[in-house]
């Protein structure tokens, strides 16, 4: 369970759904009307670049295997490895899952400074 600490209340809404729902074109909207919207998917990603801590944690839970010829993070190669072996997969999330958490809480609390909803 995450814990949002705030300085001030504001609303936040969760858009979930499978491939193909639409999460993507509400997000969208909802940023054209104003709306600040948080893509835990894109925190995601950004936590597995280099040179960070997760990045080297992915590589040493995962081999060289996973890198791209830039030293990046294959994310489909990573995706065929941990998709089909659930250990992998929560050894993944233990890795990203914290950070993301933490992100999404700082960005939050910004947003609650200045009273806005999510």
């Amino acid at each position: 369970m995450i814990s949002l600490e705030r300085t001030k209340a504001i609303k936040v809404y969760g858009l979930t759904g499978g491939i193909g729902a639409g999460k993507t074109e509400a997000g969208r909207l909802f940023g054209m009307m104003g709306i600040p919207v948080i893509e835990a998917d894109t925190i995601a990603k950004a936590v597995l670049r280099p040179p960070g801590e997760p990045y080297q944690e992915a590589i040493v839970a995962f081999g060289k295997e996973i890198l791209n010829k830039k030293q990046e993070i294959d994310t489909k190669v990573l995706a065929s490895i941990v998709f089909s072996n659930p250990q992998k997969l929560k050894v993944l999330n233990d890795i990203v899952h914290p950070r993301v958490v933490e992100e999404v809480q700082r960005r939050l609390n910004c947003l609650a400074e200045i009273g806005c909803s999510v």
